[in-house]
């Protein structure tokens, strides 16, 4: 049995990172992954302007002179804009070849590791996948790996990949996709032998995954070693087009099912068994798996991962080792886009809901009776009023005065 690899966040403001990879309170794997050593490989954490959340900060931190909106001069004189997602296939031959070149210098600094290594963490207890948290934090992660980009060169932006183009073709692995001009080609045994990242190692890490680790423990699953090699890939090995198509999309933008919103039932199929692939080892029912953002993203890491006649997976095909193959991003960016198409066709918030502001003192008694505004402090703020606690000795005083009375 495989792990399962179906990979199937403050104001001018940065989001921070929190506690380290690997320490406790982020769901990072048990000290044992040491026997990998995922920790002690040489990968370098990115600058601070990855936390950026808006144009402003990004700006300031590429030392340029922000002038108000989207305006910022960089110190060579250029202006930067905001980042322009294309289709990968779209972009000039030199935009290409510059997202290519930062791709590149971003693994050389050992920063692109770091990307493979937290989302190898974070994955581990699958708090990434199988649910609703799929889509915002997957958003975040490659927002982060653009801003690295865009801080080796600025004029570039993460294109995304519009698999539905590939999908029509008799057979997509002919599509100039898997070419040296673009994410390369791969030899006999799937390992890329040309392109712009034919000479990359990936980092090495383990098949560990929360399911497998009672089964590891247990020794009926050895601890295996993933990556350290040519990237690799089994184009539609065995399943074939399994690409996203229109339909794929459509489905998504019109479905208002709240399990598959939140991937309920994505999750019940795909967490009942310890197997890898279980559709490719068997699941026939495919209904589910096409109705959902992250099921469908999940066909795609398996067309482009695949798996070789010796039940050996491609890096695209595991989480643990997905993100050693730069075509995750252009996956992810148009995940990220259909997501965003379905944010914007579903703003209910308009019709059905709106805040009123919060209570503040230039409003009478804050707005209500039960509150009122706290003038003892340098600055007003509304305050709820207390609730009057009556003692026993003050309820017989109370009695007492009844009597009298």
């Amino acid at each position: 049995m495989k792990s399962n690899p179906s990979l199937l966040s403050a104001t001018n403001a940065k989001l921070s990172e929190g506690p380290s990879i690997g320490q406790a309170g982020i769901g990072g794997p048990p000290p044992t992954d040491k026997l990998i050593g995922v920790d002690w490989q040489d990968h370098r954490e990115p600058s601070s302007i990855v936390e950026c959340q808006d144009f402003e900060c990004l700006c300031n931190e590429l030392q340029g002179i922000y002038r108000g909106a989207n305006d910022c001069m960089l110190s060579n004189g250029q202006f930067l804009r905001k980042a322009i997602r294309k289709e990968y296939r779209t972009l000039t031959d030199d935009e290409r070849t510059r997202f290519h070149n930062a791709i590149n210098r971003l693994k050389m600094s050992k920063v692109y590791d770091h990307f493979h290594a937290l989302h190898y963490h974070y994955s581990y207890n699958s708090g990434i996948h199988m649910g609703p948290v799929f889509a915002p934090w997957h958003r975040e992660f490659i927002k982060r790996y653009e801003i690295a980009l865009r801080e080796i060169d600025p004029t570039i932006a993460l294109p995304y990949w519009d698999t539905t183009m590939d999908q029509i073709l008799p057979d997509p692995k002919d599509s100039i996709m898997w070419t040296a001009d673009f994410m390369g080609s791969v030899d006999n045994n799937g390992y890329l032998n040309s392109g712009p990242f034919a000479s990359w190692i990936t980092l090495e890490v383990a098949n560990k995954f929360v399911h497998t680790d009672s089964e590891i423990e247990e020794k009926k699953v050895p601890i295996k070693k993933l990556g350290n090699n040519r990237i690799r890939r089994n184009l539609g090995v065995p399943d074939g087009n399994r690409l996203i198509a229109d339909l794929n999309i459509t489905r998504i933008l019109t479905n208002n099912n709240i399990y598959l919103i939140f991937g309920d039932e994505q999750f019940k199929i795909l967490n009942g068994s310890c197997s890898s692939l279980n559709w490719l080892e068997g699941y026939d029912d495919t209904f589910w798996l096409d109705m959902t953002l992250e099921s469908i993203h999940a066909l795609v890491h398996q067309y482009v991962g695949g798996m070789d006649d010796n039940h050996e997976l491609g890096d695209m095909a595991e989480f643990q080792t997905a993100v050693g193959d730069p075509v995750f991003f252009l996956l992810h960016g148009f995940i990220d886009f259909i997501f965003e198409m379905w944010r914007q066709t579903h703003q209910y918030t308009d019709q059905l809901y709106e805040y009123e502001p919060r209570p503040r003192c230039d409003v009478k008694n804050c707005g209500s009776k039960y509150l009122f505004c706290d003038n003892s402090k340098n600055q007003k703020h509304c305050g709820v009023k207390i609730k009057i606690v009556m003692t026993a000795e003050m309820n017989a005083l109370n009695g007492l005065a009844k009597e009298v009375v």
